[in-house]
């Protein structure tokens, strides 16, 4: 189950953008991924839009330098979109390098929104990086 803020409630459910890293391509692969993504998000009241791909990302945890064409436009589409947040299968599809992890996701949390994992832990959110999301619940409002 995912581990998240619970979303808004309403007619309309609250998207997330879901992100996948690959060492190269493999759209059978690319299929199943999305499927999961989308199960997970039927489980708990929010629905897939846009999935980003970045393959071909063979030296991604070892170049830091490694161009994600794919993870850069997500992060530029957030503010405009504005889903509820990112959901990635595993924490490895931002890295398999711990530090490089949680740069792309500080990155992902400067944006003001969550971020999420169908299986896996995610790297804990540090301090500094506000949360501005609208959509998240405010745990400590509601008691």
């Amino acid at each position: 189950m995912i581990t998240m803020a619970t979303p808004p409630l309403g007619p309309k459910l609250a998207f997330v953008f879901g992100y996948l890293r690959l060492p190269s391509p493999r759209w059978n692969y690319h299929l199943a991924v999305r499927r999961r993504l989308a199960w997970h998000c039927q489980q708990n009241g929010l629905r897939v839009g846009r999935v980003f791909i970045d393959d071909n990302c063979q030296h991604a945890d070892i170049d830091m330098d490694i161009s994600r064409a794919a993870f850069a436009n997500m992060c530029a589409r957030i503010p405009e979109e504005q889903p509820y947040g990112v959901l990635v299968l595993r924490p490895g599809d931002l890295s398999n390098d711990k530090m490089l992890a949680l740069r792309l996701a500080s990155q992902i949390w400067a944006t003001g929104v969550e971020l999420l994992t169908v299986r896996g832990e995610l790297p804990p959110r540090p301090v500094a990086v506000q949360d501005s999301n609208p959509l998240r619940s405010n745990e400590s409002d509601s008691v």
